[in-house]
Formats: C-alpha cells, sequence, structure tokens
C-alpha cells in the first residue's frame, strides 16, 4: 500500500471516530476504554516487540538467542526509569512528554524524504501538535490523569497563567503551519502535497473533536503504531528477510504476551480501587518506560538505514 493511499485510508478513519464523536457521544465515553485496551493488544504492544530482531540485524547478532548485552541495557533502562517515576513522578512525566513528542514526531517525519532543518522542523512540529493535544485537547481531564500519579494539578497551574483553549488552538496549529511553510520552501522535495496537508489537518482535529482516549487510541493505534511497524518491516526487507504482518504479529507475540499480563495484573490490582484516572495515568507509566528503550533502538535504526 503506498503512502497517499494509506493516508486516505487514515483519514476516512478519523473522520468516522470524530462523526461518532460528535453525534454519539455516550457510545464513545463508554466504549473508549475498550479501544484503547484493542489497539494495544493488537498493534500497540506488538509495534514495540520487534526490537530485539531491528537491534539484531543492526548489530550482527542473531535476534533468537540470548543475547547479554542487548536484554541487559533494555531491561536496565526499564528499571531504572521506572524507579524514577516512583521517586520523582512529574520529573518523569515531564521527560515522557519529551522523549514521546520527539518519538512520534520522528516516525511521522519519516515519510518525508527531507535533509538538514527542513526534516527537523517537520520532526518537532509533528510531535509537538501531537503531544500538545494529548495534553491540551481536554485540559480537564488530561490534568485529572497526571495529577493521579503526580499529585499535581497541570489545570491549576496552566489555567491561572493562560487560557486553555487558546493554548489547545496554538499546538493545533504549530504542525499545519510548519508543513504549508516547509511546502513552500522545499516544493521540489515533497510529493503529495494535498494528500499531506489533509494529514496535518485531520489529526489535530481528531484531538480537538474526540474524547481524549478515543483520539489517542485512533492516532496510536492507526498512525503511529502501523506506520511504525511498516517501517521496521521494511528494514526486515532491506536485509533480504521474507517478513510480513503475519510473521510481526507470529515474532512479536511472546514479548507481548509478557506486557499483557503485566497490564493485566496493574487493570485487576486498580480496578479493585475503583479509581479511573489512577488507572489510566498507570497505563501511561508502564507505555512510559517501554516507550524509552524502543524509542533507542528506533534512533539506532533511524540513524543507520540507508535508504
Amino acid at each position: 500500500m503506498n503512502v497517499s493511499k494509506r493516508i486516505w485510508i487514515q483519514t476516512a478513519v478519523a473522520t468516522v471516530a470524530i462523526l461518532i464523536n460528535l453525534f454519539a457521544p455516550q457510545f464513545a465515553e463508554n466504549t473508549r476504554y475498550l479501544l484503547l485496551a484493542l489497539v494495544i493488544l493488537f498493534i500497540g504492544m506488538p509495534h514495540g516487540a520487534l526490537d530485539h530482531h531491528i537491534d539484531g540485524n543492526l548489530e550482527g547478532w542473531n535476534p533468537y538467542s540470548l543475547n547479554k548485552w542487548f536484554y541487559g541495557w533494555y531491561l536496565s533502562a526499564i528499571a531504572v526509569y521506572s524507579v524514577i517515576w516512583i521517586i520523582f513522578p512529574f520529573f518523569s512525566f515531564m521527560f515522557f512528554l519529551l522523549i514521546t513528542l520527539y518519538h512520534f514526531g520522528q516516525a511521522d517525519a519519516e515519510r518525508f524524504r527531507l535533509t538538514g532543518w527542513s526534516k527537523w522542523v517537520i520532526h518537532l512540529s509533528r510531535g509537538i501538535t501531537v503531544v500538545g493535544l494529548i495534553v491540551f485537547g481536554d485540559l480537564v481531564y488530561s490534568s485529572s490523569v497526571i495529577e493521579a500519579v503526580t499529585d499535581i494539578s497541570i489545570y491549576q497551574i496552566i489555567s491561572e497563567q493562560y487560557n486553555p483553549v487558546q493554548l489547545m488552538w496554538l499546538v493545533t496549529s504549530v504542525y499545519p503551519v510548519c508543513y504549508v511553510l516547509i511546502t513552500v520552501l522545499k516544493s521540489t522535495e515533497i510529493d503529495h502535497k494535498l494528500t499531506y496537508l489533509v494529514d496535518a489537518l485531520i489529526v489535530p482535529l481528531l484531538f480537538i473533536y474526540c474524547d481524549l482516549v478515543w483520539a489517542f487510541a485512533i492516532y496510536f493505534g492507526f498512525w503511529h503504531s502501523f506506520n511504525h511497524a511498516l517501517v521496521m518491516l521494511n528494514y526486515l526487507r532491506s536485509k533480504e528477510h521474507e517478513v510480513t504482518f503475519g510473521w510481526f504479529f507470529k515474532e512479536s507475540f511472546l514479548f507481548s504476551l509478557l506486557s499483557y499480563l503485566g497490564l493485566l495484573f496493574v487493570y485487576n490490582m486498580l480496578n479493585a480501587f475503583g479509581n479511573e484516572e489512577l488507572l489510566v495515568s498507570l497505563l501511561f507509566v508502564v507505555i512510559a518506560v517501554l516507550t524509552l528503550p524502543h524509542m533507542l533502538v528506533v534512533e539506532k535504526l533511524y540513524t543507520r538505514w540507508n535508504r
């Protein structure tokens, strides 16, 4: 499937999600956690469970072997970041926003064959808009989730100094404006200009007009995880491996299963207390500690892979 067709399919999915949220908001609210769970189950966790294959091909070791160096630093990164979350939760949250901004922007910007400053503008502006809207798209809800794990109300801090609605529209505009700017200045280097413009607009609209959990689930599943899985499969194909999405799900199953069991344990523990915000916040902590080593592997991939 070419990039243009994929973006139009993603746009159609986002449009349906927006319409459901506008005309059946109660349905969206009642099903948001089910949707998020399905996304994490079927594509979210699996897309990060190929890191050993990526690193093995980059470093020349057998991904089916137990490489002590790889698993040592990978699990150590998870353990250290988990401890830091316990000791310094707000600092860890801010660090999570930064690495997520970088990682989401990097994955989305790879569709463009840009270099130098223009690539960094697309990369960072995309991350700022997506992560900014995760926070400001529904500041009241996101603040309650953040407060459950950090004991700090960012809504109170921000609303005393700024207008949350104005901040939402400000971060909304960052990527579309930067995309148009780069398109004008680098017109010969960007194909599918209209298609990418639609993408630049539909993702912010998804976060503005959808329930925050719904919006994140749609973006995380249909944009970030799916696109990123394709990148990793294309890399392995470039190394003459015959890999398909069937192979992807089979190879990622064991590591995904370990993550599922951990999430299930957390869910059962917190569900007993009936604290929805704490449940969601702990889910994002789990995603955060898994994102750090995954992002480091991905950074190595993008740095070394000559396409």
